[in-house]
């Protein structure tokens, strides 16, 4: 996918010869992945649209992790891994197990908290952890 965003920011004049800088150029110009999508003949839906950008999000946070923290995600092992996954989790089910109007509603909560460390960060965090260990275990196959 960022190939073929890079492509179309090339069409469109963007200079860059990197990575760098590609995803946030799309979203100023307003290129939507719908219609990267599109440009290679597939039709995909509004929310699917809604995942690649989520996916491109995640890889160039994890590109910039990875610069600053390396490995150290996995430093403890497995065990580790399942453990820094869980300490997410309950992050997670404590702000919404600790509700008095919506209890577990996830849509609802995140409605609520508008904090840019909230909730919606929380499962950014996790989304991105999960990545990193099912990246881990395909490699094992290698």
């Amino acid at each position: 996918m960022l190939n073929g965003l890079k492509d179309v920011l090339k069409k469109d004049g963007h200079p860059k010869d990197s990575n760098e800088g590609y995803i946030e150029e799309a979203f100023k110009r307003n290129v939507s992945f719908r219609t990267l999508s599109d440009m290679d003949g597939l039709e995909i839906s509004m929310q699917m649209s809604k995942v690649c950008r989520a996916m491109e999000s995640d890889i160039e946070t994890l590109v910039d992790k990875e610069d600053d923290y390396g490995d150290s995600w996995k430093k403890r092992g497995g065990v580790g891994a399942f453990m820094m996954l869980a300490r997410k989790w309950d992050r997670i089910e404590n702000c919404l197990s600790n509700r008095d109007d919506e209890r577990y509603d996830i849509f609802h909560a995140m409605m609520q908290d508008l904090r840019d460390d909230g909730l919606l960060d929380d499962i950014r965090d996790l989304r991105r952890y999960l990545l990193l260990v099912e990246s881990e275990v395909l490699s094992l196959d290698e």
